[in-house]
């Protein structure tokens, strides 16, 4: 059984999608937990809180007792959280950013960082720095923050004009880096656009981190 906790609901379906069409012809059991005010509340206060990482942590614990082989945390605005409570579970807890931000800090030279709110945007960069240091390489990153895209997306409820909005914004780092980082997983669906775009590798969250999560699990049978 799979647990996956979100932070908003636009991506629940198809993030199950990708997961039972990757598990082929095995049988598999995914719940999903969504808790849409803790992205608002991350906003109010700067960041994370110690009220918001017990919230995290009560999902992830709520999830372990439900009995779930693997708990998948897909909104990398909490992806720290995972850091702090995964040693206080007994089930292997994913980051749906982990494998792309590795597969990031193995390619890049020139890093774009791309996020529709600053709450993921700042993590996710922090996430790469660490990792740069362990890697003993040094990326140069360039973050682009549209926040318009959000508000698109989340208080007006037009994708499209999400999508617009997020199109040209990275259109406009394309020339001066050699990698896109999309740090959230509802802009995986611009990805066919992007790749008319340019020929340079653009990463998202999604496809990588379902099949990491899946890797993890079959270790576990």
């Amino acid at each position: 059984m799979i647990t996956m906790i979100h932070t908003v609901f636009p991506i629940v379906n198809n993030l199950k999608a990708i997961f039972i069409k990757k598990m082929g012809n095995q049988p598999v059991t995914i719940y999903n937990m969504v808790d849409d005010s803790i992205l608002p509340r991350i906003l109010n206060n700067g960041g994370l809180s110690p009220k918001i990482i017990s919230n995290v942590y009560q999902h992830i614990s709520s999830a372990e007792k439900m009995g779930s082989d693997l708990i998948l945390v897909t909104c990398s605005s909490i992806s720290e959280v995972v850091d702090i409570v995964s040693p206080l579970v007994s089930v292997p807890v994913i980051k749906i950013d982990d494998a792309m931000t590795d597969e990031a800090v193995k390619i890049a030279d020139t890093l774009g960082v791309v996020a529709t709110i600053k709450s993921t945007l700042n993590p996710t960069i922090n996430q790469l720095k660490k990792k740069m240091v362990k890697a003993g390489k040094e990326i140069k990153i360039v973050p682009l923050l549209c926040s318009d895209a959000y508000k698109a997306l989340i208080n007006e409820s037009n994708p499209e004009k999400h999508d617009i909005l997020l199109y040209n914004a990275i259109e406009s780092i394309i020339k001066s880096v050699d990698v896109i980082v999309l740090a959230q997983a509802s802009m995986a669906r611009l990805l066919p656009k992007l790749k008319k775009l340019t020929n340079k590798p653009i990463l998202t969250s999604t496809e990588s981190g379902i099949e990491r999560a899946i890797s993890v699990l079959k270790k576990q049978y």
